[in-house]
């Protein structure tokens, strides 16, 4: 197996200008300090520290990143940081057009575009916009020789979209990640979670009825969460599939938590957007505050803590099938304790 290198994301704003019902900004949950962020500076100072100790990959994720003004220019200081190899962001793809081309110039190497639907009806009943922006950032993005990989979360409301997703993808040369939904622990997403949700086996059957073949596993990235089934289409289409049940990476220590086993686990480190460390996608009880090291000019502190993060994902095993749909499927109004409590994809 490859050396572990977890993949370190930076969420560089709260806001979204979407509210899709599955989502929670940058797997946060919570927003103790919304007047207060990261600046640009800030940023750069932690993705050095972060590429001295071993990380290699930074993804840019929101909110909506886009909403950040001096995106590019952030971009363009970590693509000058040395020990970078990597640099990615996630967006809902609404605001992107006319401004591709400044980003790969600014040095992002890919782009993950979150879209549920291929067709304007059905992706403005979930995401409450208009799909045609995102289809003219599509179309500038392959001009501009910027690879993109669609995500797609999967539910029982736009199972019909995944043929339409895939004609998509094939027109416009993209990879396509198919996302099982995440529960979400807040008032009604229980409710929400369970009327949704889909189980992959379904998923997987009727790529296969599409005439998608199964070639192995994508790893994920840095080499921690969960295996991605890899699909190929007869057209040469990539499809890869993330399915929760078939397991992911989990530290010796999560077997105290009272969420274990979780959707989701340990697939990444990310940084909040007021500067705190985040060891963990579903709490929030155990935040390790940088930002105020880093304006204390405590910054051997701050590498210490980064370091012992580090090693904790890297310490991280893979546990296959450990967590089951039924324990949420099956609860009550009052239930759902043992379950994943945010989404960051």
């Amino acid at each position: 197996m490859k050396e572990k290198t977890p993949q370190l994301r930076i969420c560089v704003i709260p806001y979204c200008n979407l509210h899709c019902a599955y989502c929670r900004p940058g797997g946060e949950g919570y927003f103790e300090n919304l007047d207060t962020r990261l600046s640009a500076d800030e940023i750069a100072m932690i993705i050095s520290l972060c590429a001295k100790i071993g990380f290699t990959h930074v993804k840019f994720t929101g909110g909506e990143p886009l909403l950040r003004p001096d995106l590019t220019a952030i971009i363009a200081a970590t693509r000058r940081t040395p020990g970078i190899q990597e640099i990615q962001m996630v967006t809902n793809g609404t605001l992107l057009a006319g401004h591709t081309a400044e980003l790969r110039a600014a040095g992002l190497d890919w782009i993950t575009i979150s879209l549920d639907a291929a067709e304007p009806r059905p992706f403005w009943r979930i995401r409450g916009t208009k799909l045609s922006p995102i289809l003219e950032a599509l179309r500038e993005c392959r001009e501009a020789g910027l690879p993109v990989r669609l995500n797609m979360v999967v539910m029982k409301s736009n199972l019909d979209q995944i043929q339409p997703m895939i004609d998509l993808a094939s027109e416009l040369d993209c990879s396509l990640k198919l996302l099982d939904l995440i529960y979400l622990d807040t008032e009604g997403s229980l409710e929400f979670w369970q009327r949704e949700f889909v189980h992959f086996d379904l998923v997987c059957d009727m790529l296969e009825a599409l005439g998608a073949s199964l070639v192995g596993l994508e790893e994920a990235p840095g080499g921690i969460g969960a295996p991605l089934q890899e699909y190929r289409l007869p057209n040469g289409l990539q499809v890869v599939v993330k399915d929760s049940t078939r397991g992911t990476y989990y530290h010796v220590s999560c077997k105290t938590c009272k969420n274990y086993p979780c959707q989701d686990a340990l697939i990444s480190v990310r940084v909040t957007h007021d500067g705190c460390l985040k060891r963990c996608l579903i709490r929030n009880d155990n935040l390790v505050r940088l930002l105020p090291l880093l304006r204390d000019g405590r910054i051997d502190e701050a590498a210490s803590a980064i370091k012992e993060t580090f090693a904790l994902m890297t310490e991280s095993s893979y546990q296959p099938f450990a967590w089951n749909p039924d324990t949420l499927l099956e609860c009550g109004p009052e239930g759902g304790t043992n379950a994943a409590t945010g989404v960051d994809k």
